[in-house]
């Protein structure tokens, strides 16, 4: 993908570890590790020869972009014309909404944001945890089956859902009816996705994706009862005995119960994210 637009050139970058030390590594947390492995969906942005930030573009039905200059090169104008050049780009397609992030503390990020025509919708916080293993009893977990999907799908579709509504973010959360994508993700996840079975019924779902605790969901009818903390556990020591110094999530903001788990079983804020918006029509 090149996009031309004055001075500014949006162009893939054949290695981005050259650029990173040019980065603040807190400000780009939650995109240091795309980046670092030079995700195909990581850009240079470029004014004249001089790479000066990195974009993260994905140009797809759901468009979004995150546009990050490096602090030397800043309050120069680029990356509002950066913004506008990817944007330009995403105009190809008849489109109603562009997607972006930024640190939700970083009082620039969001003046930036604003600036750009972007409104906040929802904001989530990463945590940390670099303890110890946790002491837990031999649990009855086991790997996620295919045969699980239709039991799985529903609980934990429900139980994001109430989430959803619970924070105030999501007043028009819906249920979803399961297709062949969501089929396929639970599928070609099962290896790190495991499921708490109590009285031969499974009442718990949990998926990790590398040092992240993806996904962790309690049947509501079984909520209150412990299991959601000790699948945390079971899911952080399993990250840990895979060889990570470190193990993170994600807590949508406002989702009270999740936090105070969260915070009692000693993960740490890192920083938090709001997603913000743009009409194009």
């Amino acid at each position: 993908m090149i996009v031309l637009e004055g001075m500014i050139r949006i162009e893939k970058l054949k290695d981005t570890k050259p650029y990173l030390h040019f980065a603040d590594k807190k400000e780009i947390e939650s995109y240091y590790k795309e980046i670092m492995k030079n995700g195909e969906n990581v850009f240079g942005i470029y004014f004249d020869s001089a790479v000066v930030g990195i974009s993260y573009i994905e140009d797809d039905d759901d468009p979004y972009l995150y546009v990050y200059i490096f602090p030397m090169y800043r309050r120069k104008g680029y990356g509002y014309q950066a913004v506008k050049t990817i944007e330009k780009s995403f105009k190809a397609s008849p489109l109603k909404m562009i997607n972006t992030s930024y640190d939700m503390n970083n009082k620039v990020s969001e003046t930036f944001a604003q600036k750009c025509g972007y409104k906040m919708t929802w904001a989530s916080t990463l945590m940390s945890y670099k303890g110890d293993k946790f002491d837990i009893p031999n649990l009855p977990v086991r790997n996620y089956k295919d045969t699980d999907f239709d039991n799985v799908y529903y609980f934990v579709d429900k139980a994001f859902h109430l989430m959803r509504l619970s924070t105030g973010w999501f007043p028009d959360s819906k249920l979803t009816d399961p297709n062949e994508e969501s089929r396929k993700w639970y599928s070609d996840s099962k290896k790190d996705s495991f499921v708490y079975i109590v009285n031969n019924q499974i009442v718990g779902y949990v998926n990790i994706e590398e040092d992240e605790i993806n996904v962790v969901a309690i049947k509501n009818e079984e909520q209150g009862k412990g299991y959601g903390r000790l699948l945390t556990e079971y899911a952080t020591n399993i990250v840990i005995d895979r060889g990570y110094k470190e193990v993170t999530l994600w807590c949508v903001v406002n989702n009270k119960k999740a936090r105070n788990l969260y915070d009692s079983l000693g993960f740490k804020e890192v920083f938090v994210e709001a997603f913000a918006e743009k009409k194009t029509v």
